[in-house]
């Protein structure tokens, strides 16, 4: 309408902007409005996006207490130990979920090794592919070490078998043997926030 050029950006001495900025005012049709009904709005190639949630908060002690206690409810003690340690992988580790379930076995150090780390005072850092396919390490304490160690050697191997699981995966079902999937972490704590 007259009230602004069409380009925005500092003027050099040709009277070009720099950077130049296309703005233009472009007809936008609404889906959900009566047919042919639309309006028109300033647009450009660079216009920022509104996110559609506003993210999360990371979780505080008490929140983290009471999703632990949750997950507790309603299972064997085996499960409820495999549980809080997909947990303490998530909080301690800072794994995403797909992460988590995808560790394996062979990537726990021995028990001299996390003893060593314990002493030494130490972290271990284990390399796990994460999200688009890309490899990271992430720091891990000595003593989620030794918990997953644990749960290994102990109840992981009573559901090995128990179902002949040939599988390397750390985080099984206790009902069928198989990988857990990332869905289940979403049912077990997502509802808890």
């Amino acid at each position: 309408q007259g009230m602004i050029e069409k380009t925005i950006g500092e003027i050099d001495e040709f009277g070009q902007g720099k950077p130049q900025i296309l703005i233009e005012r472009v007809e936008q049709r609404s889906r959900y409005a009566k047919r042919n009904a639309s309006k028109f709005v300033i647009s450009s190639h660079i216009m920022y996006s509104i996110p559609k949630e506003v993210p999360k908060n990371v979780p505080t002690a008490s929140e983290m207490d009471r999703v632990y206690a949750k997950v507790s409810e309603n299972h064997s003690v085996s499960q409820n130990i495999r549980n809080a340690l997909i947990l303490n992988w998530a909080e301690l580790a800072g794994m995403r979920r797909s992460e988590i379930i995808s560790l394996q076995t062979q990537q726990i150090p021995d028990w001299n090794t996390i003893n060593h780390l314990k002493i030494e005072d130490a972290v271990f850092h284990m390399e796990i592919i994460g999200k688009g396919n890309k490899a990271r390490f992430v720091p891990v304490s000595s003593e989620l070490l030794e918990s997953t160690r644990d749960y290994i050697e102990i109840e992981r191997q009573e559901i090995v078998e128990k179902f002949d699981v040939s599988h390397r995966d750390i985080f099984v079902s206790h009902t069928t043997g198989a990988q857990l999937s990332a869905d289940y972490i979403t049912n077990l704590i997502g509802h808890t926030f």
